[in-house]
């Protein structure tokens, strides 16, 4: 019984220790920035006003620090959707949460592209 308790507040305390995707915007891309230190911005068509986590809402920005695989996925898609004019679903930190964080530039950080 102890075990299966421990496991419980393991399970649970994971989500709660840490910033993540906890919302959803959906928009057309209007801008892609690439910088040489591998910085990606993103821009939508409604990109937000504000951001309750203190975040600066002028870009999404994809971490560089991610693993690389998934960050050539995103990348990819992203550019793809923005090629093709297509609306894309950018999972996201909303800030409202008290564990939220910004991306180490301050702005908001992406945490799905779909």
């Amino acid at each position: 019984m102890k075990n299966y308790l421990f496991g419980l507040v393991l399970l649970f305390s994971g989500n709660l220790a840490f910033a993540g995707y906890n919302n959803n915007i959906m928009g057309q891309i209007t801008g892609v920035l690439t910088y040489p230190n591998g910085v990606v911005y993103v821009t939508l068509s409604n990109q937000p006003a504000s951001h309750a986590g203190g975040c600066s809402p002028a870009f999404f920005e994809l971490d560089k620090n991610m693993d690389p695989e998934i960050l050539n996925r995103m990348y990819s898609r992203i550019l793809t959707a923005y090629a093709k004019g297509e609306s894309l679903n950018i999972g996201y930190d909303d800030g409202s949460k008290s564990d939220s964080a910004c991306s180490d530039s301050g702005v908001i950080p992406i945490f799905r592209a779909g």
